[in-house]
């Protein structure tokens, strides 16, 4: 099973820093799941962790909880606001968070990750 993560709609539940990198928490991660007919099927899934080494940041991690307005990640300078899962790059990484609150956060960092959710872990969405 194949699946997509989009920042716009996910759901921050925690950041953790500390001397090995950033750690983002989704409690609630809006992904694209490939469907066996090619179609994209839209849903949600928790625990998803987004991992930074040689991670450095502004903002205020400990403000970044709550719903995505928007975010994207750069690699090499390629940005994107949807990837493939698993992620596992490593270079020049920036990633920005805009939550709904306003609040702000921008990570620079040499390696990110990101492991995809088991399959009984996704929800498909049916939202209109």
């Amino acid at each position: 099973m194949q699946f997509e993560f989009e920042f716009y709609s996910s759901e921050i539940e925690r950041v953790e820093s500390d001397a090995n990198g950033l750690r983002v928490h989704f409690s609630a991660a809006y992904l694209h799941r490939s469907a066996p007919s090619g179609a994209s099927v839209p849903g949600y899934a928790g625990k998803l962790v987004m991992r930074f080494s040689g991670a450095r940041w502004s903002g205020e991690p400990e403000r970044c909880i709550g719903g995505l307005a928007d975010g994207s990640l750069s690699v090499d300078g390629l940005r994107q606001a949807r990837f493939a899962l698993p992620l596992n790059a490593s270079g020049s990484i920036v990633a920005e968070f805009r939550l709904i609150s306003g609040t702000q956060l921008s990570v620079q960092a040499t390696h990110v990750s990101c492991e995809p959710p088991a399959p009984d872990q996704f929800i498909e969405s049916y939202a209109c």
